[in-house]
């Protein structure tokens, strides 16, 4: 797990403060996304500068319509804007992992923060991109009962397989949780028929029909 403001940390220190934490509940993991994730706004924002400067150089040098000075102006705004905007979007987006929820807290002009129960968690994946595999980073997303896909994820953050094998050891405390958000019942000797695995694909499955029947549905 990395140690950090960006990307992930461990679990020391106190709770942030907006974090409604319960008297028995402890932290176990708290993240962010990474600083490098502006980098991809940035050169988006460089673009949107080089098209207005240039626009403006044309307006400038040869018979320029007001319209089109307006546009290039807006187009270096606009390019300067984006990377500042989304590092405010980043530095006021946090997630906390605890024995018993899922935190996510964002929310730049307002503070909304998102809790799922690690209960109702029936599915936990990450996912790399050519960045995130090179530099170790990605995006952890919970699938929970009841829930139509994904209801909470955490965008960008250092290590997503340390949190995945986290909430995965959490679910375990709780169980595993079944369709209903419940836990899953054992046979009358107290073992569950079939095998993990068995259990996982059937489970998978349940997950890819109530999807498809979402999908035909809208």
């Amino acid at each position: 797990m990395t140690d950090g403001t960006d990307g992930g940390t461990g679990a020391n220190g106190p709770p942030p403060a907006w974090l409604p934490l319960a008297s028995d509940e402890t932290v176990q993991w708290r993240g962010s996304p990474r600083i490098q994730t502006v980098i991809r706004s940035l050169v988006v924002g460089l673009a949107f500068v080089l098209v207005g400067l240039g626009a403006l150089w044309y307006a400038a040098t040869q018979v320029g319509s007001v319209v089109l000075v307006a546009l290039s102006v807006l187009a270096v705004l606009t390019g300067v804007v984006m990377p500042i905007w989304t590092l405010i979007r980043v530095r006021h987006t946090e997630y906390v992992v605890t024995d018993s929820h899922l935190y996510r807290k964002n929310g730049v002009l307002g503070q909304r923060v998102t809790t799922v129960g690690h209960e109702t968690v029936q599915n936990v994946a990450y996912a790399r991109g050519i960045t995130g595999t090179l530099f170790d980073y990605g995006t952890v997303a919970f699938d929970t009962a009841g829930g139509s896909g994904t209801e909470l994820a955490f965008s960008n953050v250092d290590d997503p397989s340390v949190v995945q094998q986290l909430v995965e050891s959490q679910r375990t405390r709780y169980g595993g949780g079944d369709e209903f958000g419940g836990v899953t019942e054992t046979g009358g000797d107290g073992a569950r028929p079939g095998t993990a695995e068995q259990w996982a694909a059937v489970r998978e499955e349940v997950v890819a029909l109530r999807r498809a029947v979402e999908r035909r549905r809208s």
